[in-house]
């Protein structure tokens, strides 16, 4: 087990606000970034099973497993099932009761994991193996008392405690192997800050007890009452516990460098915030009844477009806000199965996306009757519009951040008719704009060029760029951001060619030709199978879209979860996981099929 690595999807997701633990079907902690999602990895043997790290609790003898989230939470129940007996394992990272009801997260800088034999006798297992900084260093382990052990080294301290005797190996870690009867149990608690280590099943058990409450009452919010229920509420859970609380940003995923097929080296820190990310979950948050999240989204993003002159925004930021996301290799880690280069910070932050501007002039304007909206951010919406007019002929990276080169990619141009084309509402509306029949005139030559030159006649679809004859997922966004009616003719030939050219057992990805700057290869890119989802849904085929989105959640793993993209065949799961970009297309696609209509046009 130590030296081998659990696949992508076959983890759990637990959350507290300020961080995430991935943890495996072996009850193996194989991720935990600390104290923050942006931290080093205090376990990271998922980037290197040898040296990176982990924190198990399993049986000693071979079975096998069954895992569930308690109802309405993001507290894993594993139960291991051997020859000899039955083990429950309850894992999470504490939370405090959030008395105002409004989804704010105070963490109690606590994991949490109970053991309990519930059938039989077993033989369990203990591995804590610490590796601060990445996977570089071995810590100090002090011991404090027999169930007590201080981790110490110059980024981290930490404490576990547990109610029996714990053996310390400064090579090794913490270790113990026991055997708890039927009804014995024992606590693991790893904490920053003051335990009782004469009570600790008490204050263990308020722990789960406090968590719990937290999260059933912050899913008692959820407004969506249509099919698929269950999986609407693990998105909503998942989404929630990606938003960094202190400051209200969304990590795309709450891990880095986890390949997009095995051996690849499309490895990339996805532990940041990005603006287009930002304004997707706030549409999926708003449509399932989370406006207090959505409202904090939302003034993140003009906190942090209000800072920037537009020629310079920025398109991912850091979770407090900074800007400076200098990519490196971390070339002492393996990587997943030996995926290299293992990267963190992200190239991203300096690339220019045009379509992020069409995404936030959209947000307000729509948001703007539906959240409190700053009156400053008026004019900062109507000096990005008066950007894009001047600007949108230039190229850009575009929504797939390719490392090839800017290029006139069809889908960014698009955007920038969204933000003209929203910006003249705003102005309508008896807000002043600083030159309305330029900006008519521009939204005009927009449409026309991308009607001459974005489509295809002989492909019979809009393409990824002018100058590209490739066919891009991307194109599926034109309806779902008004661009063209669903039923238009060039979109029904485009979506047609999307389903023949990028589609495979009905699952689809992004493009599969062109030069993007890295080596080929990678798997169905999982929202846009929803994005295809939502355009079927709107041009009115929507037996076909149910079934498609049926289809797709057969793809998440057995607890409802999502990386960025997954294997149509193996139904393997590749990229960070687990990826808010796949469950805000859920969230999105769920809605559309719900309401039956658009809520964006």
């Amino acid at each position: 087990m130590d030296s081998e690595y659990a696949p992508i999807g076959e983890h759990a997701l637990l959350g507290d606000g300020h961080t995430a633990a991935l943890v495996s079907k072996e009850g193996s902690i194989d991720w935990l970034p600390w104290p923050d999602f942006d931290s080093p990895s205090l376990f990271g043997s998922i980037l290197d099973a040898r040296h990176g790290g982990r924190f198990r609790v399993s049986p000693a003898r071979p079975g096998r497993s069954e895992r569930h989230y308690l109802p309405g939470t993001n507290v894993l129940e594993t139960t291991f099932i051997t020859g000899e007996g039955r083990l429950t394992l309850t894992d999470l990272l504490a939370i405090e009761p959030d008395a105002s009801g409004g989804g704010h997260v105070e963490r109690r800088d606590a994991l949490v994991r109970h053991a309990r034999c519930t059938q039989g006798s077993v033989e369990v297992i203990v591995s804590c193996t610490p590796r601060p900084g990445y996977g570089a260093r071995s810590p100090h382990f002090e011991r404090l008392a027999p169930g007590a052990v201080r981790i110490r080294d110059r980024e981290v301290q930490l404490t576990l405690r547990a109610n029996l005797p714990l053996a310390v190996d400064d090579d090794r870690g913490i270790h113990a192997r026991f055997t708890l009867q039927l009804g014995e149990e024992v606590w693991l608690i790893l904490h920053d800050g003051e335990l009782d280590e004469q009570d600790l099943a008490r204050q263990g058990q308020s722990l789960i007890d406090d968590t719990c409450a937290f999260w059933r009452r912050w899913l008692g919010k959820l407004t969506y009452d249509g099919p698929h229920r269950a999986q609407v509420e693990r998105s909503a859970l998942a989404l929630k516990a990606l938003i960094y609380s202190p400051t209200g940003a969304i990590v795309a995923a709450p891990t880095t460098s986890l390949p997009e097929r095995d051996g690849g080296v499309r490895n990339w820190d996805y532990r940041y915030a990005w603006l287009r990310d930002a304004c997707f979950t706030l549409w999926a948050l708003h449509g399932i009844g989370y406006d207090d999240e959505a409202q904090r989204f939302f003034d993140w993003l003009f906190d942090k477009v209000r800072l920037r002159d537009p020629a310079n925004l920025q398109t991912v930021f850091g979770i407090r806000g900074e800007h400076q996301l200098t990519e490196r290799t971390l070339d002492h880690l393996d990587g997943y199965r030996g995926a290299r280069p293992v990267r963190i910070g992200n190239l991203a932050s300096s690339q220019q996306q045009l379509d992020i501007y069409g995404e936030l002039v959209d947000s307000f304007h729509t948001f703007r009757d539906h959240l409190r909206v700053q009156p400053r951010d008026l004019p900062t919406c109507i000096g990005l519009v008066d950007w894009v007019a001047n600007h949108w002929r230039e190229p850009d990276e575009g929504i797939w951040e390719v490392r090839a080169g800017r290029h006139p990619f069809v889908h960014s141009k698009a955007s920038c008719w969204v933000a003209l084309d929203r910006g003249l509402l705003l102005s309508e509306h008896g807000d002043g704009a600083p030159d309305r029949q330029r900006w008519r005139s521009e939204r005009a030559a927009i449409f026309d060029e991308v009607m001459e030159r974005g489509f295809d006649a002989k492909i019979g679809a809009f393409v990824q760029a002018y100058d590209r004859r490739v066919v891009d997922a991307a194109a599926l966004r034109l309806p779902l951001m008004g661009f063209l009616p669903a039923d238009h003719p060039r979109m029904v030939s485009t979506v047609a060619e999307v389903r023949k050219r990028l589609t495979r057992n009905g699952l689809v990805y992004r493009y599969r030709e062109g030069d993007d700057g890295l080596p080929r290869g990678e798997q169905s890119f999982v929202a846009c199978t929803f994005w295809l989802v939502e355009t079927l849904a709107m041009m009115g085929k929507r037996d076909e879209a149910e079934e498609l989105f049926r289809h797709v959640l057969g793809y998440a793993n057995d607890l409802g979860l999502y990386a960025e993209e997954v294997d149509p065949i193996s139904r393997e799961q590749w990229g960070n996981f687990p990826q808010a970009f796949s469950h805000t297309g859920l969230i999105s696609a769920a809605v559309r099929l719900c309401d039956g209509k658009s809520r964006r046009t």
